[in-house]
C-alpha cells in the first residue's frame, strides 16, 4: 500500500481505489487526514472538501471519531489490519460505510470503505417485514403452517401450535413432516393439496375429526408460494376452525325442520319472500285462508294475491323496510282477493332479515285471517258514528225547540194572561184582536213543530227514501198552488218554465218539501208586485231546477253563513211574515239524499237565485254523479 503514495498519476490511484472500493483515505495517528480518494467525482468533491487537512474530531460525531482513532491506533501499534462501520453525514443523509483499515506508515493508516448504506436499510426493511409478519401470524385466529414440496415443516404460528396442544399432539421441530405431526387422515389431505398447490391451484376442503370425545370441523387453505424463479417452493396451509358455525348450522336445520313442521299445521299463514317480492314458501294455511294451493303460488308476486287497494300499501312497507338496514318489523292489515273473487282481510306481521352487509335477503311474514273482526270493527264504528250523530241531533233538536218555541210561547201564555185579566174590562174588538194574537202564536208553534218533526226523521234516518222518475213541472205546479195564498196576499207572480215532459229521478215527497219551502221563502222576501221564476236546464246526468226572486237578495256573508249553518236562520219576511227557519236546512238535507247540491246566487237588494240539482234518472244516482 505504500507503492499508492508514490503513485505519480494521482488518476492511476483512482483507478486503483475503483477497481477495490468506493471509498480511500489516509489518516494519522491523531485523526488528520492525508489524502482521499473516491471514484465517484461528486462524493470525491465533497468529501474533499470537508476531510482534507481537517481533523476527524471537528467533522464526526465524538463517539465515531473516537472508534475511528481507536481503530487507527490499533492498526498502527499491532501492524494488523483492522475492520470497522462508520457513518458520514452528507447532505442527502447519513451514509454507512464498511471499512478495511492497513498500516501505511510508521504515523498513518490506509483505509477502503466500502457504501453499504443501500444494503443495510435493505436489511433494516427485512428484519421490519420479518417483525411485522411474525406479529401478525401469532396473533391471527387461523392456524399457519409453511411447509417445502416434501411437506417438511419450515415453521408455524402461535395459533398453530396452541392448537396442536389442545388436541394433545405433540408439538414437532422445524424439518419434521406432516405425517409426523398431524392425524394421518388429515395429513393425507395436505398431501394430496400440497401436489395441486406445486401445480399452482389453490386447494379448499373441511374435515370433521373426534379429539377427546370432542366433534370438530376444520376449513383448510393450501396455497402455493412462488420464489423468484415463479417456482413452488413453499406452500403456505391455513386452518380454520368453524366447529362454532358448524354447530351453528346443524341446529339451523334442525330448526327449520321444526318451524316447517309448525308452519304446515297452524292455521296462519306463514310466508318467505326474497327482497324483491316473490314467493318463495307458503303454508297450507293459505288453502283455509284463500282457497288457494301452496305450489300454485310459489314463484309468484306477493301483489298476487292482494285486492287492488292494499298492493300500493304493501309497497309502502317494502320500501321501509329496505330503507332500514336493520332487522325491521312491520304490522298492518291488508285486503287480500280469494280464489272465490271476495275480499277478505288479513293482519300481516313482516320481519326483515338482512345479511352482514345490510343487504336485504328474505322477508318472513305470517297472515292471520280478520275478516270477520274487521267486519264488527266497521259494524261498531258505524254505530258509534251513528250515535254520536244522533246524540248531536238531539242536543240540536233541543236547542231548537228551546230558541224557536220560546216567542210564539211567551205570546200565547201574555195575551191568554190579559184575556183573564182583564176580560171584562176590554171590549169585543180588543178581545178578537188578543185571541187572533193567540191563535196566530199557536199556528206559528205548529207549523214549527210540523218542521222539527220533519227535521228530526230526516236526522234520525226514520224518513223513508223510496226515489223513482217523477215529472218535475207537475210537482213544481203544485208547489206553486199550495203556496198561491201568500203570493196572492203580496200579489206575487209565480211562473214556471219548465218544460211540461221534464222528468227527474227521486222522492216525490222530499222533493215537495224542497220546491215548497224555496217557493215560500222567494214569496217571503220578495217585494209587493214581485216575480218568481222557475226554470230547470238538463245535462246528461242532472236537472238543475232554478227559483229565482226579485226581491231583498243577501250580502255574500249572508249567503255564506245560510249554506254552512247547521242551524235555522229565523228572518222576517217583507211584510213582517214569520217562519220557522228550518225550510232550507230541511231542503239541503233532502237534496243531499239525491246526491245533489244546491248554490244561492244573489245580490242585496237585486234579488236570490237558488239552484239545486237531481240526478236524471236511476243510472245517473247509481253511479254518485258529480253535479255542475
Amino acid at each position: 500500500m505504500k507503492q499508492l503514495n508514490n503513485l505519480p498519476d494521482p488518476i492511476s490511484s483512482a483507478h486503483i481505489v475503483n477497481a477495490i472500493g468506493e471509498l480511500a483515505f489516509v489518516i494519522d495517528r491523531k485523526g488528520n487526514f492525508r489524502q482521499i480518494y473516491a471514484p465517484d467525482l461528486k462524493l470525491l468533491t465533497r468529501l474533499s472538501e470537508k476531510l482534507i487537512g481537517n481533523n476527524i474530531r471537528n467533522l464526526f460525531p465524538a463517539n465515531t471519531a473516537e472508534q475511528i482513532i481507536g481503530t487507527t491506533e490499533y492498526v498502527l501499534t499491532s501492524g494488523k489490519s483492522a475492520r470497522m462501520e462508520f457513518s458520514l453525514p452528507l447532505p442527502e443523509g447519513e451514509n454507512w460505510f464498511e471499512a478495511r483499515l492497513t498500516p501505511y506508515t510508521a504515523d498513518e493508516v490506509f483505509a477502503i470503505a466500502f457504501n453499504y448504506t443501500a444494503r443495510r436499510d435493505a436489511e433494516k426493511r427485512l428484519q421490519n417485514s420479518q417483525a411485522n409478519l411474525s406479529f401478525i401470524l401469532d396473533n391471527t385466529e387461523q392456524s399457519f403452517f409453511l411447509i417445502r414440496k416434501d411437506t417438511r415443516l419450515i415453521l408455524m404460528n402461535r395459533s398453530a401450535g396452541l392448537l396442536l396442544e389442545r388436541f394433545k399432539l405433540q408439538t414437532r421441530k422445524q424439518g419434521d413432516r406432516m405425517f409426523e405431526i398431524l392425524p394421518r387422515g388429515l395429513a393425507y389431505e395436505i398431501a394430496i393439496a400440497s401436489r395441486s398447490a406445486i401445480r399452482g391451484a389453490n386447494s379448499f376442503f373441511s374435515k370433521e375429526f373426534v379429539f377427546n370425545g370432542e366433534e370438530c370441523r376444520f376449513d383448510f387453505e393450501v396455497a402455493p408460494i412462488y420464489g423468484p424463479d415463479h417456482e413452488t417452493n413453499i406452500i403456505a396451509v391455513g386452518v380454520n376452525e368453524t366447529t362454532n358455525q358448524w354447530n351453528a348450522e346443524r341446529k339451523l336445520r334442525e330448526s327449520e325442520q321444526r318451524y316447517r313442521f309448525l308452519a304446515d299445521n297452524v292455521a296462519d299463514v306463514i310466508l318467505q319472500m326474497n327482497a324483491a317480492g316473490d314467493l318463495m314458501y307458503v303454508s297450507p294455511g293459505i288453502d283455509l285462508f284463500l282457497g288457494l294451493n301452496p305450489a300454485g303460488v310459489i314463484g309468484q308476486q306477493f301483489n298476487s294475491i292482494l285486492a287492488p287497494d292494499s298492493v300500493s300499501e304493501f309497497h309502502s312497507v317494502l320500501y321501509r323496510l329496505n330503507q332500514t338496514k336493520s332487522n325491521a318489523v312491520e304490522s298492518l292489515d291488508l285486503q287480500f282477493l280469494s280464489k272465490s273473487g271476495h275480499l277478505v282481510w288479513g293482519e300481516v306481521r313482516f320481519n326483515a332479515v338482512f345479511d352482514n352487509r345490510n343487504r336485504l335477503t328474505d322477508i318472513m311474514g305470517v297472515i292471520r285471517d280478520i275478516t270477520l273482526r274487521h267486519e264488527t270493527e266497521i259494524k261498531l264504528k258505524e254505530t258509534s258514528a251513528r250515535l254520536l250523530e244522533l246524540n248531536r241531533t238531539k242536543d240540536k233538536f233541543f236547542s231548537l225547540i228551546a230558541h224557536d218555541l220560546k216567542n210564539p210561547m211567551n205570546a200565547i201564555c201574555g195575551f191568554a194572561e190579559l184575556l183573564n185579566d182583564e176580560f171584562n174590562d176590554l171590549t169585543d174588538e180588543e178581545k178578537r184582536h188578543y185571541v187572533k194574537n193567540v191563535l196566530n202564536s199557536a199556528s206559528d208553534i205548529n207549523r214549527l213543530l210540523d218542521d222539527l218533526l220533519v227535521w228530526s226523521r230526516t236526522q234520525t234516518g226514520s224518513f223513508s227514501f223510496r226515489p223513482e222518475s217523477v215529472n218535475l213541472s207537475l210537482l213544481i205546479n203544485e208547489a206553486i198552488i199550495f203556496t198561491g195564498l201568500n203570493a196572492e196576499k203580496k200579489a206575487c207572480l209565480v211562473i214556471n218554465e219548465v218544460l211540461f215532459e221534464q222528468t227527474v229521478f227521486g222522492d216525490v215527497n222530499m222533493i215537495r218539501t224542497i220546491l215548497r219551502n224555496i217557493i215560500s221563502n222567494a214569496i217571503k222576501f220578495s217585494y209587493r208586485g214581485g216575480r218568481i221564476i222557475i226554470t230547470a236546464t238538463q245535462t246528461d246526468q242532472s236537472v238543475c231546477t232554478t227559483i229565482s226572486d226579485n226581491g231583498v237578495g243577501m250580502s255574500d256573508q249572508m249567503v255564506s253563513e245560510l249554506l254552512n249553518s247547521e242551524n235555522s236562520k229565523n228572518t222576517v219576511g217583507t211584510e213582517g211574515e214569520k217562519g220557522t227557519g228550518f225550510g232550507l236546512l230541511i231542503s239541503k238535507e233532502f237534496i243531499g239524499h239525491h246526491k245533489g247540491r244546491l248554490v244561492i246566487n244573489s245580490r242585496q237588494g237585486y234579488g236570490t237565485a237558488i239552484s239545486f240539482t237531481l240526478p236524471l234518472n236511476l243510472e245517473a244516482f247509481k253511479s254518485a254523479f258529480v253535479p255542475r
